[in-house]
């Protein structure tokens, strides 16, 4: 059998949990039997295991279950009716929050249509369920709650981790961990690591999880850097004015599992039926240009408008600006930099505007890039742009100026 393996057998891909056939346009969800689910849009039809797609199901996962599919109403007023912040940094309504988690909820049935995965940040204090949320959306969908803990000495085992977690969801992750933003912008970029393959001395191979990310923390430090912030989906939560047990609702999803599940699969395969018959829409001008598509699909689905989508799409660019930007002292000093009238649109170098930012830092008693080069390079960051009008230009000598005016001020 081994020999017939090695010399006959083809080379098979294998999968976790999901996975998305881009010619044949069906979805496959693993039954953790031996079999899986193949939705097609118009049917759902038992496969065997290794048949169509090959599924490792060593992520831990639900016992076998029976789902009862139907469209029960059920679903999303548990996932995503939570108790979402009136007032966020960058005036993210609470319907566009609902709507990107709703998004994100399908979006885990195909993560082959992202090359990359967004990252989702559920920020809120403590009490917020920020936390509780996402366990309900593992125990709905993936049947088990496993909240990932990250240590500062934890980085080797990352990948591994995210490989085998569909539904990776990296709880309390408060203070700042030094190797995480490097892990987690090579994953939200690239969609790999690459390692060194154990016993040699230079041979390297790709490690692809096929994870999506979910990360609940009160103060998410370790995601603000402007590359990995760019590819995140940011939520707000309020803190609940009453609570229930966390037992008690894993209590009443374990007796429901099957309609909740049953519902998700029914609206997945809506999704296919979409995807099937009208393709990817185009994306416009937005930086998540398959998230935006994918949004579209799952609009047509659930009966939302293209007005609607334009709307959560902008609040999220405005929230990701806004993520990135807090707790960055150079919005603060440029502000004060600013409030001399002499300084509105004024010609500056990078070495001069430093210096000058240097003498209000030092006053204010707050931290600034160390370098001229490395103040230029943030001025580039896209958060500023929401804040300032910078403008940037090159000078024949190669040296860059720069003219920077708050956004929407006059030009003097």
């Amino acid at each position: 059998l081994r020999a017939t393996a090695m010399v006959r057998g083809r080379l098979r891909t294998v999968k976790r949990f999901a996975f998305w056939n881009t010619e044949r346009k069906c979805c496959y969800l693993s039954r953790y039997d031996g079999t899986s689910l193949r939705l097609s849009g118009p049917t759902i039809e038992v496969v065997a295991n290794g048949e169509e797609v090959l599924f490792s199901n060593d992520d831990g996962g639900s016992a076998p279950y029976a789902p009862d599919i139907g469209g029960h109403g059920k679903l999303l007023p548990l996932l995503t009716g939570l108790n979402w912040a009136a007032s966020t940094p960058g005036h993210m309504r609470p319907i566009d929050q609902e709507r990107a988690l709703t998004v994100w909820i399908f979006a885990l049935a195909f993560p082959d249509l992202f090359v990359t995965k967004p990252l989702l940040i559920v920020e809120g204090a403590p009490g917020s369920g920020k936390s509780a949320s996402m366990q309900i959306i593992q125990q709905v969908i993936h049947g088990r709650t496993r909240p990932l803990i990250i240590g500062k000495k934890r980085e080797d085992d990352f990948s591994t981790q995210i490989l085998r977690s569909p539904i990776a969801v990296l709880d309390n992750v408060d203070a700042y961990i030094d190797w995480l933003p490097d892990a987690v912008c090579a994953y939200t970029t690239s969609g790999v690591w690459v390692k060194r393959k154990l016993y040699t001395d230079d041979d390297e191979h790709e490690v692809r999880p096929q994870a999506f990310l979910a990360v609940a923390s009160k103060n998410p430090a370790s995601f603000r850097r402007e590359d990995v912030a760019d590819r995140t989906i940011v939520l707000r939560l309020d803190r609940r004015d009453d609570f229930t047990p966390m037992a008690l609702i894993q209590s009443r999803i374990e007796s429901e599992r099957d309609e909740l599940y049953g519902e998700w699969i029914y609206h997945v395969n809506e999704i296919v039926a979409e995807i099937s018959t009208n393709g990817m829409p185009k994306s416009s001008n937005h930086r998540m240009a398959d998230w935006e598509s994918f949004s579209r699909v799952v609009a047509k689905v659930v009966g939302w408008s293209d007005s609607d989508v334009d709307e959560m799409m902008g609040a999220l660019q405005r929230e990701r600006d806004a993520f990135a930007g807090e707790g960055d002292s150079l919005v603060e000093l440029i502000s004060r930099w600013l409030d001399q009238v002499a300084n509105v649109g004024r010609e500056v170098t990078a070495q001069k505007l430093h210096d000058e930012l240097s003498a209000i830092a030092a006053h204010f008693k707050k931290p600034l890039v160390r370098s001229p080069n490395a103040l230029a390079q943030k001025l580039r960051a896209p958060y500023l742009e929401s804040v300032f009008e910078i403008e940037i230009k090159a000078g024949h000598s190669g040296i860059r100026t720069y003219r920077i005016r708050r956004a929407g001020g006059r030009r003097d």
